[in-house]
């Protein structure tokens, strides 16, 4: 028997919700759900991962883009922090069985090519950045680099999104539901 697993990954800008967002920026994205329907085993791609001497099986979807846009009302410098619940505090968690893997890619600010590196709030960020950066439960904040920390009117960074899922996920009887909100503050850097 076939079973089937509706999947769904929650996105969540804090910039909606006043309280958290810092006012002077607002962020959106180009969509705020990545639902993966209803998935059958064998639409996913298998692989292995080793961990030391531990080996471990996984099913992947396919990976999906949402673009993150912030504007402020003048330059600024933003960091962007994401939350969720996290899988031994590496990546996000997706349900008890699976992770989301979040990829940072094709930074801007005000049109020109910047690149990221890894920021903590409160810290001070120096030397240069990468153009690809892999977000986390652990390394969880991002800055935006050009030169130094970056200021801009206008930043845009594409975010790539692949979930895995263990092959155990898929043993239940009936339809099961996955989900993770993971939320994304947007804060100005005094």
């Amino acid at each position: 028997m076939t079973h089937f697993r509706t999947l769904c990954l929650l996105l969540t800008t804090l910039a909606a919700y006043n309280a958290q967002a810092d006012e002077r920026c607002t962020a959106s994205s180009s969509q705020s759900t990545i639902d993966y329907g209803q998935l059958q085993q064998q639409d996913l791609t298998p692989g292995e991962s080793t961990f030391g001497t531990r080996s471990i099986n996984w099913l992947a979807t396919g990976e999906q883009e949402v673009r993150l846009d912030i504007h402020c009302a003048q330059p600024e410098k933003v960091r962007l922090f994401f939350s969720g619940n996290s899988t031994h505090g590496k990546l996000f968690s997706f349900g008890e069985q699976g992770a989301v893997q979040v990829k940072l890619q094709e930074a801007r600010i005000d049109n020109r090519p910047v690149t990221l590196r890894h920021a903590a709030w409160g810290e001070a960020v120096s030397g240069g950045g990468s153009e690809t950066l892999n977000m986390g439960a652990e390394k969880n904040g991002v800055a935006f680099i050009d030169g130094g920390e970056a200021t801009g009117q206008h930043l845009t960074v594409t975010m790539h999104v692949r979930s895995y899922l263990s092959p155990e996920a898929f043993q239940v009887r009936d339809e099961s539901v996955l989900e993770n909100l993971l939320t994304i503050a947007v804060r100005v850097v005094e």
